[in-house]
């Protein structure tokens, strides 16, 4: 495990490389009316397709996955559109989702799950989590990074 000394996470998630200017493949997408409360989306959830072509979190593992980058259950500061070019009012049933091509550290994973780098990931429960046996692969873990004083513990992850 490496120790972190770059800046403290403000989100749950730090998108590294290809967002939004280097290539990630990201779409605004619609919410799936189920997906409120609890089974909201928020950034740094995993999120895939449902049978009619919405999103929501990723209970079990199935492809495609994406990350979520804003969401129905985001803070205001993060969902509330003040800028010119992003989605008009607040994102109540869009979201913004990455679907690959980006590398980002997230503090959004299974912390009873073990990672080291190279391990292959999923999305379990809107988590990131350990793949196993034929479970389709999110990404791959690049570095771990243990809790630190302020600084939580965190992944950063290759998107596939």
């Amino acid at each position: 495990m490496a120790i972190y000394d770059g800046p403290i996470l403000d989100y749950p998630i730090e998108i590294l490389r290809g967002w939004p200017n280097d290539g990630a493949m990201d779409l605004s997408e619609t919410i799936s009316s189920a997906a409120t409360g609890a089974s909201g989306l928020a950034a740094g959830n995993i999120v895939t397709v449902a049978a009619n072509g919405t999103v929501q979190l990723c209970f079990t593992p199935q492809a495609p996955m994406g990350l979520c980058v804003r969401g129905n259950n985001d803070n205001g500061s993060s969902v509330t559109s003040a800028v010119v070019g992003e989605l008009p009012g607040v994102y109540g049933d869009q979201a913004v989702v990455i679907w690959g091509n980006c590398a980002f550290r997230t503090t959004v994973y299974n912390t009873a799950s073990s990672f080291a780098p190279g391990t292959a990931v999923t999305g379990i429960n809107g988590l990131i989590d350990v793949a196993t046996g034929t479970q389709p692969i999110f990404g791959y873990v690049k570095s771990v990074y243990p809790a630190s004083g302020t600084m939580p513990a965190s992944l950063v992850i290759i998107m596939k």
